[in-house]
């Protein structure tokens, strides 16, 4: 979520006030999903053809990588951690 608000302050948005919002957004959306699947929460922001539905397409097409690569190197760590202890007793 920081990586989300300094972007945003390198499109011109004070960073400050980028923080706030991404944290704002934050808030908002665990409130909602509270009672709300993540597919309720896109079709209810994400209006058809709409900016907030580009966002999503975004997302949906990079953050799967990130994400498994993000598993990968901590699972990696994980396991040489793991590996390390077992040598050391």
């Amino acid at each position: 979520m920081r990586e989300f608000a300094l972007a945003a302050s390198w499109k011109g948005v004070p960073k400050d006030l980028a923080e706030e919002l991404v944290k704002k957004t934050l808030t908002g959306t665990a409130r909602f999903l509270e009672e709300e699947s993540f597919e309720g929460l896109i079709s209810c922001v994400a209006t058809k053809g709409g900016i907030t539905e580009e966002g999503v397409k975004i997302i949906q097409e990079e953050a799967p990588g990130m994400f498994c690569r993000l598993f990968q190197a901590t699972r990696a760590k994980h396991e040489a951690v793991k590996r390390l202890i077992e040598e050391k007793y």
